[in-house]
């Protein structure tokens, strides 16, 4: 059941990569100022990866302990494609 919901995490993290990108081709602006930071400081590719093979593996990491773990984290995923979504119409 963990890995079935780490390979959820992590293509809720390749879409966050692809819709954050699309918006921000758009003229979308980062709303999060600390992704901002560190999208300028490293490329904003750079950071996407990162950060989702960070949030992939913390998530696993903790589901070790608790399954609500990466649940939580697909939730909140979710949460944000669906913003990211409304961005991108916008644009």
């Amino acid at each position: 059941m963990l890995i079935f919901l780490t390979i959820l995490v992590a293509i809720t993290q390749v879409g966050d990569w692809y819709t954050t990108r699309t918006a921000l081709n758009g003229f979308g602006k980062e709303g999060n100022l600390i992704s901002k930071f560190f999208m300028d400081l490293i490329g904003v590719d750079q950071y996407l990866v990162l950060k989702g093979i960070l949030v992939t593996g913390i998530s696993y990491y903790a589901g070790l302990s608790s399954i609500y773990s990466p649940v939580i984290t697909i939730l909140v995923y979710i949460a944000v494609l669906y913003n990211n979504f409304k961005v991108i119409k916008k644009i």
